[in-house]
């Protein structure tokens, strides 16, 4: 192996004339060119401001030892932003598209011992966001990512492979569970072959990372020229399954593959794996997941690109920010719009977190991508699904169409309208918010038809997407889109912003517990708030002038900050300085959270099989919907939801805004165990403390907690006094085992 990583040169060609120019010729003069690292982003290396067309140079030997006889040499990229042709010595190797996508090409006979690479790559920035044409998700079209930026670069390794004459193109590995001690391995191979006949395969299967046993198996398959398929099937005792991180151990397998030339190692190749089943069954419109054949209530997040700059993440980094998953109580990540490094999900394997995984599509795009978007899905499906983290294909994120500027206008004054009447309506904001919005959009065609009725995105690219899936991968649900919620007909998971883009506040979100709109909540994948990172990381990217006042204006253009929804919930006029408004925004934050999650959980199955947060961290330096900012400092909103989605929890009916001196206070006692197995003897003891932390109230339950399950225990009364004021605490204290967990609610009195 060769990495010819390293300092290439480089040089912008926005007019498209570098071929005319022989810009990949061995005598071309690149004497002018500038240099540039690779991997990376060419924003990044010394062309701050460029989008469009790029090409690359580099020279580099070859020794006499790697170009000997009965050798393939493949030349291999790892990623590149987004389209590229590939030259050696002058030999066009051929064109790619996508960034995601591990490819290469065999230049056994284009080598020589001193050699010109040249990559013409191009990404353009797309203004037309309803007719995009490029496949990048977030990367290049999201309110939570650096608007400035365009990831345009090789930014993937780049590497000479050298096997002998026959090499494993790729593994294919799937399990089947018989019972608890036993399972079937399936595994197909995909062999590329230049010398014809009968080869030697060696499979070794070993334990990853616990002590067990070790299976051996050879045989012999007869290969034609070229490229070769074949199965076989392996029966593993003893068989250790793959589990979430809180329902077990993530139990990991090795497999290692080599195929033999006249009794010399030709190739070989390793890979994870887990042995795991993860189902999805539908029941009157409830999405429940099974793992192992276990019902499982997952609790998520959405996961950002782990860093903009996708070259320069390391497996440290994903290390870090699973750790911080882990111990913060979600067993779920949903890669939002986009597909990060493969590292992602080797250590979500490890660590015991599913993926949802979303395809890199986000928004509105033109049909003509449908053909190369079949195959860029395909090639995402064979890219990951061998990880046992993986649990769902998604195709596509919101897949809105139509924006062009006329009907954002006609759409922007239908909702205003709409807003100011739903305004008008005690409860159910939200439901006649949207009622009266898809009346007026019906006619006119606009966003909201496409999210109910019909769109081409929708109704057709995602609905071929979800084939080419299945072609790859048939053991895990495929959804076509997200964010397509099943009011009138079957629809797909929930994204709801009650708090921050509609309704009086978070509260209004009970609509969803009623029919209707109860119909909408078979999962949920979105719900969040912007906040502040604290006031140490807000520095590193916004100068102290522009702090205090607030530069509004180069919060919203800059960092994805939305003033006029923080001036909706916030009253900036009674903050006095900057570190108020950090956290009045991250307490609001943290209290929305908590508010959804438990709302969720209290409704789990009723319909609802699982709830992902939006969002989980910043991909760059922001003011978003992170519950942990671009340097991962948690924010408030973070341990919220680690209290929140702990695996066993008590609870109670969310607190009303406020409460009058000598009313009554009612609500109900929850306990929700997500977990496998009956907890014996579980104690709930509950106090209501006044404004001066004096215990007006108390008592206790004790009870057997059934496995996965959501429990009512009873009730609480209490009068408030006829002096009441400020602010009552209710405080559960939950005990189990030797775990003791406290969970805290507002009682205000006005």
């Amino acid at each position: 192996m060769l990495s010819l990583n390293g300092t290439w040169k480089a040089k912008p060609d926005n007019e498209n004339v570098g071929e005319k120019k022989g810009y990949y010729e061995l005598d071309y003069d690149d004497s002018d060119w500038a240099q540039i690292k690779v991997p990376g982003h060419w924003q990044e290396e010394g062309f701050p401001d460029h989008q469009g067309i790029l090409w690359y140079r580099y020279k580099f030997d070859v020794s006499e030892q790697m170009k000997q006889f009965l050798k393939i040499i493949r030349l291999q990229f790892k990623g590149v932003f987004y389209y590229c042709t590939i030259w050696l010595n002058e030999e066009i190797l051929g064109t790619h598209e996508g960034y995601f996508d591990v490819f290469d090409f065999n230049v056994t006979s284009f080598l020589d011992k001193e050699n010109l690479l040249c990559v013409k790559v191009e990404c353009m920035d797309e203004p037309d966001r309803s007719n995009k044409k490029q496949i990048t998700g977030v990367f290049s079209d999201w309110d939570a990512s650096d608007p400035s930026f365009n990831p345009g670069g090789i930014w993937g390794d780049v590497t000479l492979i050298e096997t002998g004459t026959t090499y494993i193109k790729y593994t294919e590995i799937k399990s089947e569970i018989i019972d608890e001690k036993t399972a079937n391995i399936f595994l197909r191979f995909e062999v590329v072959t230049e010398r014809e006949g009968e080869k030697k395969f060696q499979l070794q299967i070993q334990p990853k990372n616990f002590q067990g046993s070790e299976l051996k198996e050879e045989f012999y398959e007869k290969l034609k020229l070229g490229e070769n398929e074949f199965t076989t099937e392996l029966l593993i005792e003893d068989a250790r399954l793959w589990w979430t991180h809180d329902h077990g151990y993530p139990y990991l397998y090795l497999l290692k593959i080599t195929v033999f030339e006249n009794e010399k190692v030709s190739d070989e190749q390793e890979q994870i794996f887990g042995i795991r089943e993860f189902k999805r069954k539908i029941k009157k419109r409830s999405w429940e997941f099974y793992l192992n054949k276990k019902r499982i209530y997952l609790r998520g997040t959405n996961y950002a690109p782990c860093d903009h700059r996708i070259a320069n993440i390391t497996r440290e980094d994903y290390e870090r920010d699973v750790d911080l998953l882990v111990e913060g109580n979600f067993n779920m990540i949903r890669v939002h719009a986009h597909v990060d490094r493969i590292e992602l999900h080797k250590v979500c394997a490890e660590k015991g977190v599913l993926i949802w995984q979303d395809f890199a599509l986000q928004w509105g795009y033109s049909l003509k991508i449908k053909e190369n978007a079949k195959i860029q899905a395909k090639q995402m499906a064979r890219k990951i699904q061998n990880y046992p983290s993986q649990g769902v294909y998604c195709c596509h994120n919101e897949p809105f169409i139509g924006m062009s500027p006329k009907p954002i206008i006609i759409l922007g004054a239908s909702l205003v309208l709409c807003f100011i009447l739903s305004q008008l309506v005690n409860s159910f904001q939200n439901a006649v918010l949207w009622g009266l919005l898809i009346l007026i959009a019906l006619p006119l065609g606009l966003l909201p038809t496409s999210l109910f009725v019909y769109n081409k995105n929708k109704d057709v690219l995602d609905k071929h997407l979800v084939e080419a899936i299945l072609e790859v991968d048939d053991s895990v649900p495929v959804v076509p889109n997200s964010g397509i919620m099943g009011l009138i007909r079957m629809g797909t998971d929930l994204h709801t912003y009650e708090g921050w883009y509609w309704g009086k506040g978070y509260r209004d979100a009970y609509g969803y517990t009623h029919f209707p709109f109860k119909r909408m909540v078979c999962f949920i994948t979105e719900y969040g708030a912007q906040a502040f990172p604290n006031l140490e990381n807000l520095k590193k990217f916004v100068n102290e002038k522009d702090l205090w006042p607030i530069n509004w204006q180069l919060l919203k253009n800059k960092h994805r900050c939305q003033p006029m929804f923080f001036e909706r919930w916030f009253n900036f006029g009674q903050y006095k300085n900057i570190s108020e408004v950090i956290d009045a925004t991250q307490e609001y934050q943290a209290e929305l959270l908590k508010f959804y999650n438990e709302l969720w959980r209290i409704n789990r199955y009723n319909p609802n099989g699982g709830t992902l947060m939006f969002l989980f961290n910043d991909c760059f330096p922001g003011i978003t919907w992170s519950i942990v900012d671009y340097w991962r400092t948690p924010k408030k909103g973070y341990y919220a939801t680690q209290l929140s989605f702990e695996p066993v929890l008590a609870m109670v009916d969310w607190p009303k805004r406020s409460y009058k001196p000598n009313k009554v206070y009612k609500t109900r006692i929850y306990v929700v165990n997500d977990l496998h197995r009956v907890i014996s003897n579980a104690s709930i003891k509950w106090k209501i403390l006044n404004n001066h932390e004096e215990v007006v109230s108390s008592g206790d339950f004790t009870t057997n907690l059934e496995e996965d399950s959501i429990q009512t225990l009873g009730k609480i009364k209490y009068q408030f006094p006829k002096d009441a004021g400020g602010t009552y605490e209710l405080e559960l204290l939950l005990e189990f085992e030797e775990t003791s967990i406290k969970n805290t609610y507002s009682l205000k009195i006005k």
